[in-house]
This record gives structure tokens, sequence and C-alpha cells, in this order.
């Protein structure tokens, strides 16, 4: 059992930032708004459970936005997402340069509807 906790930790470490240069992230409203990933051939939202400061500076850094100054917004502010939620409880430790790269619970493995999509504020870099 030790054998395979071990493999499966060291494929995700092998794999994950592979991963990271191939998603694609936008916000939907410019530099505010719900952050989308696509993935799987569709646009993806993130759950706001446990979505922080750190998360958010992921988020916008992915975007090309200033991360120093990014804001976690809670899904009322924005409303409802759209496409299927890919994260939740991200656990970003802030240096990552994709939200695949933080701690979560797998892709698509999920207990949130769209109602509970994060937003994020980012800000142009200077």
């Amino acid at each position: 059992m030790r054998y395979r906790v071990v493999t499966a930790y060291l494929m995700y470490l092998l794999l994950v930032p592979g991963l990271a240069l191939k998603l694609r992230a936008r916000v939907v409203n410019g530099t505010a708004g719900h952050p989308e990933i696509f993935y799987n051939g569709t646009w993806n939202t993130v759950c706001d459970d446990d979505f922080g400061k750190k998360d958010a500076s992921v988020a916008c850094g992915m975007l090309g936005f200033n991360s120093t100054t990014a804001v976690a917004v809670w899904s009322a502010k924005y409303g409802a997402g759209s496409g299927p939620v890919l994260f939740i409880n991200l656990r970003c430790v802030g240096n990552e340069t994709s939200l695949a790269q933080c701690r979560h619970w797998g892709f698509y493995r999920h207990y949130c509807g769209n109602w509970q999509d994060v937003g994020v504020v980012c800000t142009i870099s200077a």
C-alpha cells in the first residue's frame, strides 16, 4: 500500500508541471470575475470553498496580471458561472505558476455547484 501512495505521488509530481503548461485561463469580465480554466476541451470554473488570497494570486499570475494585489471574491459578487467545476479546496503556496500545481482534491472531484464559483479581482502589472 505504501508503495502505491509513493508511486502515485511521484507520478503527480512528474505530470502536473507539464499539465500546468497546457492549461489556459481567463477571467470572464477582463480583470475581475470568474476565473475559468480550459481543460479537457471546455472552459471550467473553480469552487470558492477555501479559496483565498494565495489561490487568487496564482490565478491572477496565470493570467499575466499582478499577483501581489490579487483578491478572492466569493460567488455572490459575480453570480453563477456556467462551466463544469474543475477545482475545489485549492491549497496554493503562492509561488505556483498554475492552479493545477496547487494541492486540490483532483479534477472534477467536488460537491460544488456553479452558484459557488469563485471570483477574483486582478490588477494589470505595471
